[in-house]
């Protein structure tokens, strides 16, 4: 793969959430790397890695309140206005799982994963917003998950996970006009929530293909000033990057429809032989006015 342009992040300041482990720890040094100041937000570990940075040479702050909340989202984004004066990525990456069956669910468990998982990026991206919008710029990167597309014992994360790609899809719309780029990624990488997996074998297969790093390499010129796609969703690990979103098949045509018809074309609209991409749901509507034309 050719290098191409120098991705370089001095003068930007970044939030990353979760940003003390696992992935959230391989942005915030990716970040700080290149020249960026980071705001390392985790419960845990916070303080450390901000301190390693600025030891570093680096800019750095910890804040260590929890995400979930709009009042815990206005109070790390005021204080990175506070340190930094400004504000231009956000790393939406802080996430929380619990394997439970769905018939079994915890209800503790099911708010905090809510909590963590999608109202905390949804109320972080409020909040840093107006900056954002003032300045005419902005870069936010939501980590979803391949567990969107099902896992089993797991339906309060994939639903979360599947979430963040409607708030992406739907943010990149209205934040183009700001300045503002919204995309998500379904990372794999090894990180401390690999080591909830039961087969051992696997989780030796995540550490040794899939480090955390390769996932920041990868995903670190969707945050910069390069980076010229909004609305995008890819799936990356170990070095691999594909782009991954909604497809529509090839369609059956019966304005008199019914139960039995669908059952009699069952074959001709369920094949996955040929999907086309769609990027928004006016996309999706159109499909509609193909064969029923909307009024001029």
């Amino acid at each position: 793969m050719d290098q191409g342009r120098t991705i370089d992040f001095t003068g930007r300041v970044a939030i990353v959430t979760g940003g003390a482990s696992g992935m959230g720890l391989a942005y915030v040094h990716a970040l700080a790397a290149r020249g960026c100041a980071v705001v390392v937000n985790d419960v845990q570990g916070a303080e450390a890695v901000a301190t390693r940075i600025a030891d570093d040479g680096g800019r750095a702050l910890a804040v260590s309140v929890p995400v979930g909340t709009a009042d815990a989202a206005h109070r790390i984004a005021a204080q990175a206005l506070a340190q930094f004066g400004r504000l231009d990525i956000l790393i939406n990456n802080a996430g929380v799982a619990r394997a439970e069956p769905f018939d079994r669910l915890n209800d503790a468990n099911v708010a905090l994963q809510f909590a963590t998982n999608l109202l905390g990026p949804f109320e972080l991206m409020r909040a840093v917003w107006p900056a954002m919008a003032g300045q005419g710029y902005g870069r936010i990167l939501n980590i979803a998950s391949i567990g969107a597309l099902g896992i089993g014992h797991s339906a309060v994360y994939a639903a979360t996970k599947a979430a963040m790609l409607g708030l992406t899809f739907d943010t990149a719309i209205d934040g183009r006009p700001a300045g503002i780029l919204v995309n998500a990624a379904l990372p794999s990488a090894y990180t401390p929530m690999t080591e909830q997996i039961p087969d051992a074998a696997l989780v030796d297969w995540y550490r040794r293909h899939l480090p955390a790093e390769r996932v920041a390499a990868a995903l670190l010129w969707f945050v910069s000033e390069v980076c010229d796609v909004s609305g995008v969703a890819v799936t990356t690990g170990g070095g691999r990057i594909a782009r991954i979103g909604f497809g529509d098949g090839p369609a059956v045509l019966d304005p008199d429809i019914s139960p039995e018809a669908v059952d009699c074309a069952r074959a001709g609209f369920l094949t996955t032989q040929r999907l086309d991409l769609l990027e928004t749901q006016r996309q999706a509507s159109d499909r509609y006015a193909e064969v029923f034309p909307r009024e001029a």
